[in-house]
């Protein structure tokens, strides 16, 4: 007991002094499970409260289950197809299923990084007057392409903490992940033009690999199979590299316009 003790007071100092989770299960040789409910109890990792669906509610008295962020992270950086989806993207409604989160609180999440269509394809441009030519120019001859086609038009994008100054506490969580030692978050995604997101979380040192973008690209086809998907892109050079200009030309129900 005195050195579970023991470990304790050592685990509660390394996270106070600012050593990240996985240093200290690596450093005290102890589990992440058993680091992680330490932490929480003493309120040293952010947590979201979700209203325990076993328990009843009656009058103002609620049980709480306690769900640490860092696993929701962990978790987004997992196929979805590991845990029964069809594809390996995240949505929300999966998310929402999976840790029996309250819709609201995610939707919340959301809208705290203004995470629209249109707020996003602002973003890719470099002044309003770039995008305004793009869009009076460009976008009506893209559009007109999704209505002939019966299409649905998806941005791809990617999201790192910097492009979130609001949603601080869900990028500092990332630190407690066990993942965080192969680079920074990016949850590369998708948003359709009437709002629906679907994407996965890297973990990238530099820039985002062809390979995670080809994910993404699959992810897209397994939610809408049926579909002509077109998706717009900021022009990468990850997104001429020859494995996807490979993989492009062998779904014909795939369009990808960079501009």
């Amino acid at each position: 007991m005195e050195d579970r003790e023991f470990l304790k007071r050592q685990v509660l100092n390394l996270r106070l002094a600012g050593v990240t989770t996985p240093e200290i299960c690596r450093n005290l040789s102890l589990d992440l499970d058993t680091v992680l409910a330490w932490l929480i109890n003493e309120q040293l990792v952010h947590t979201v409260a979700l209203l325990d669906p076993e328990e009843p509610v009656r009058g103002s008295h609620k049980k709480y289950n306690w769900v640490h962020l860092s696993t929701i992270m962990s978790r987004l950086s997992e196929p979805a197809s590991r845990y029964g989806y069809s594809g390996d993207l995240w949505t929300p409604c999966r998310l929402i299923s999976q840790f029996n989160l309250p819709r609201g609180t995610v939707y919340r999440w959301i809208e705290k990084t203004d995470l629209t269509f249109t707020n996003r394809l602002r973003s890719q441009f470099l002044n309003k007057g770039q995008y305004q030519r793009w869009i009076t120019t460009i976008l009506p001859k893209i559009a007109a392409l999704v209505e002939r086609r019966k299409a649905l038009l998806y941005l791809l994008d990617e999201l790192r903490p910097e492009d979130c100054p609001n949603t601080h506490i869900i990028w500092e969580s990332a630190q407690d992940c066990e993942e965080s030692e192969a680079g920074d978050p990016t949850f590369i995604y998708g948003i359709s033009s009437t709002g629906r997101i679907a994407g996965q979380l890297h973990w990238c040192r530099k820039r985002v690999a062809s390979g995670q973008v080809l994910q993404i690209l699959q992810g897209f086809l397994s939610i809408h199979p049926q579909r002509e998907i077109v998706i717009l892109a900021r022009m990468k050079s990850t997104y001429r590299t020859r494995s996807i200009q490979d993989f492009l030309e062998q779904q014909p129900n795939l369009r990808l316009v960079t501009f």
